[in-house]
């Protein structure tokens, strides 16, 4: 489908997610999560950056769960309490790290003992709205990755690599990219993995 406008593409795919079903999403985050783990991005990173999904983003939990078996490090995205600050910090993440809820209600590592910033990373699995087969990703509006990761557009090398964990149903045909739009390096869905 091609739809330009991202208010468009948000309230096209906002309801569409919604009626997936908890065992297809169940099912839909195991799949991804296994073909992630078969792949060199698994592999060939080991400090990871991901994120703890909301009712009707794809799990990421199938996903964490293979990092932390595999004994890489993961880390969770912290929101800053400066309302006016957009750049996220990482936090490192373990089986019984306390979370409590940002202001956005997602659940982030609480009083957590190591902290890095984003370039430390080696990958970032991000949640998304809608990509598309460039690369282009929509998030929910917050802006909060693209700044973050906006050194990306103009650092080599490429490090690190945005992947993002999306279902099927969440491509579209084209996406609008804006000059602070950063793209991602890839997408990991229940059905295949590509890179861009």
């Amino acid at each position: 489908m091609s739809l330009p406008y991202k208010s468009e593409i948000r309230e096209f795919i906002r309801p569409l997610r919604q009626l997936i079903s908890p065992v297809y999403r169940q099912k839909a985050g195991l799949a991804a999560a296994s073909l992630f783990v078969q792949s060199p991005l698994f592999k060939d990173h080991h400090q990871v950056g991901c994120y703890l999904p909301l009712p009707h983003e794809m799990d990421s939990m199938p996903l964490i769960a293979a990092l932390q078996k595999a004994h890489k490090t993961c880390y969770l995205p912290l929101v800053s309490l400066n309302l006016a600050d957009k750049q996220l910090a990482f936090a490192l993440y373990e089986e019984n790290t306390p979370l409590h809820p940002n202001r956005y209600h997602i659940l982030e590592p609480h009083h957590s003992t190591k902290i890095i910033q984003a370039t430390a990373l080696d990958m970032v699995i991000t949640p998304l709205l809608a990509f598309d087969e460039t690369g282009t990703r929509l998030g929910t509006g917050g802006g909060f990755y693209d700044y973050t990761f906006s050194f990306l557009l103009r650092t080599q090398p490429h490090k690190p690599l945005l992947i993002g964990l999306a279902y099927e149903i969440q491509r579209v045909d084209r996406l609008t990219r804006e000059a602070f739009d950063v793209p991602l390096d890839g997408v990991v869905t229940e059905e295949r993995i590509v890179l861009f």
